[in-house]
């Protein structure tokens, strides 16, 4: 078979990204990779893209969580690899998810903070339905989602995002990568996120915001001081890593 040469055959989803990545290839040698981007999304077909194939999977804590097939890799981070098996949740603890995506954290933490509270915070409308929809779903009523980006200020902005990964939002355009395509947010500084939500203590401070880790711990000072623990994911390509520690030791 063409879809098993040399390994297992390929899944339904995995074909189907074949053939869309090729007919993408050859579009952009045409209209290039900006126009076409644009194109598909007002044809709604990031939308459309971001409703099919999607499966339902049990964690082992009995969390039932809808998924799209590229979210795979973060269910390996959390529940195979145990990324934040190090983090100490209490019962009555209150976390704060900055990226909260589709909830697979979100839901995570929720269960082991049943007495608590979660604020998950996901600005991009295609994440965040998913996300409202995996909260309803498992009867979560310890969760609040908010429609966010982190940022240092209060305001307007837009989030970003490319076409072969419109899975994946930032604060400014990946890379250099001119073929983005933004979207109006609503930014909230931590210090803003804080206040709004009353937290005066927050045991765990998860960030994974796609290279704004720096811009978001520069608006966040006396939340920082108000917090026990953090965990990040840092872009090394968008941010120094030695001025995130040198920010969050500064705070305590």
């Amino acid at each position: 078979s063409l879809f098993s040469i040399g390994r297992e055959p390929l899944s339904a989803y995995e074909v189907l990204r074949f053939f869309w990545l090729t007919i993408r290839r050859l579009c952009i040698k045409i209209i290039g990779s900006e126009r076409l981007d644009r194109w598909l999304w007002r044809l709604g077909f990031f939308h459309a893209k971001s409703h099919l194939l999607r499966r339902i999977w049990t964690a082992p804590d009995g969390n039932r969580i809808t998924f799209r097939p590229m979210e795979e890799t973060i269910f390996k981070e959390i529940y195979e690899d145990k990324v934040y098996a190090s983090c100490h949740i209490p019962e009555d603890g209150t976390i704060v998810d900055c990226g909260a995506h589709i909830g697979i954290f979100a839901l995570y933490a929720a269960r082991r903070c049943p007495r608590g509270r979660v604020l998950a915070l996901e600005p991009s409308p295609l994440n965040r339905e998913l996300l409202q929809h995996n909260v309803r779903f498992n009867r979560l009523a310890n969760i609040e989602i908010f429609p966010w980006a982190v940022s240092d200020h209060r305001g307007s902005g837009e989030i970003h995002f490319g076409g072969e990964y419109a899975n994946d939002y930032c604060l400014r355009p990946t890379f250099g990568d001119k073929s983005q395509i933004s979207i109006p947010v609503e930014l909230r500084s931590l210090e803003d996120i804080f206040e709004e939500g009353g937290i005066l203590r927050c045991d765990l401070l998860k960030i994974d915001i796609e290279g704004s880790e720096l811009v978001a711990l520069r608006g966040g000072n006396r939340a920082l001081a108000r917090t026990r623990q953090v965990m990040l994911e840092i872009h090394k390509l968008a941010v120094d890593p030695r001025e995130i520690v040198s920010i969050i030791e500064a705070q305590g």
